[in-house]
């Protein structure tokens, strides 16, 4: 399934990973985000436009996922920066649902670093999606 259907295997790989997040396995997770890790590196450049988009997301979302359950903050805050720039790039590509999961995992990295502040403001365009002036109901904490 490597080389006959990437995506397949990529989206098999991410919802395994997904499983063990939820049952609390950290160790097989990373033993799997590294094989997803080492699968992406050896055949990224080969995979065409759509395949590299869908690795970007199941690969990112795994990594916060891994961090969250070993509770190192820390380095998920600072993936935020790491996949705030690579974002643009795919988030034409992205739907919703996807695009929210990634901006709920910043919150949450940032919530948790107690970055208050800016956990809101990832917060922001889940919590207002769909409305038109939503940049203008932003509240700071330093309001209260």
């Amino acid at each position: 399934m490597q080389i006959k259907d990437p995506d397949l295997y990529m989206r098999s790989l991410y919802y395994l990973n997904v499983m063990l997040f939820m049952t609390d396995n950290a160790p097989d997770l990373k033993k799997y985000l590294d094989r997803m890790k080492q699968y992406i590196s050896r055949h990224g450049s080969n995979l065409n436009p759509n395949s590299q988009h869908i690795s970007f997301v199941y690969y990112q979302l795994s990594r916060f996922n891994y961090c969250f359950l070993t509770k190192d903050f820390t380095t998920a805050y600072q993936l935020i920066a790491e996949v705030k720039q690579a974002l643009p790039i795919h988030e034409p590509l992205m739907d919703n649902h996807r695009l929210m999961l990634f901006y709920y995992k910043f919150a949450i990295a940032a919530f948790q670093c107690n970055q208050w502040d800016e956990a809101l403001g990832h917060l922001h365009p889940i919590l207002y999606k769909g409305r038109k002036h939503y940049k203008k109901v932003w509240i700071s904490m330093r309001d209260y």
